[in-house]
């Protein structure tokens, strides 16, 4: 890395690069979560910002890349036992989150049939819900990654 000239800002340091050295994940000075291109410095997508999302996500945020370098995946915390993640996908030239809702939905119905079971086999009469936990441990290949979901609940 080369040294920056009196009077210039250095860069911020990547925390996460892409598996083709093509994208750095990186924190800016205002606590923003960006993407920007390993050989400029304007971001090309802001992950998250402090004035809207207040500084949780940046400070939990990772990225998990697909090995192809077209998809990541966007963990982090949200609130205080709140996990969430974002999925991104290289189109073109930009990145973009891509419509997820319907195979999101499934795996909603996959969980409240869990939960059902489980209140059942612990004779419980209700579930005082919190909230679902997402996160992406990997990816398997370009097209599939392996993700944690699961209900976050107290049992009354």
């Amino acid at each position: 890395m080369q040294e920056p000239s009196p009077g210039q800002t250095p860069s911020p340091s990547p925390t996460s690069i892409s598996p083709d050295k093509k994208w750095e994940y990186r924190v800016e000075d205002d606590d923003s979560a960006v993407l920007v291109r390993s050989d400029r410095e304007k971001p090309v997508i802001k992950l998250s910002d402090p004035e809207n999302d207040g500084s949780l996500k940046t400070k939990t945020g990772k990225l998990v890349w697909a090995p192809d370098s077209q998809r990541f995946a966007f963990n982090y915390q949200a609130g205080g036992k709140y996990y969430s993640c974002d999925l991104y996908e290289l189109t073109g030239t930009k990145w973009k989150l891509p419509d997820l809702e319907k195979k999101a939905a499934a795996v909603r119905k996959l969980m409240a049939r869990a939960k059902q079971k489980q209140l059942k086999e612990a004779g419980a009469e209700s579930v005082n819900p919190i909230e679902d936990v997402w996160r992406v441990l990997r990816w398997i290949d370009n097209d599939t990654f392996e993700a944690l979901a699961y209900p976050k609940a107290a049992l009354r």
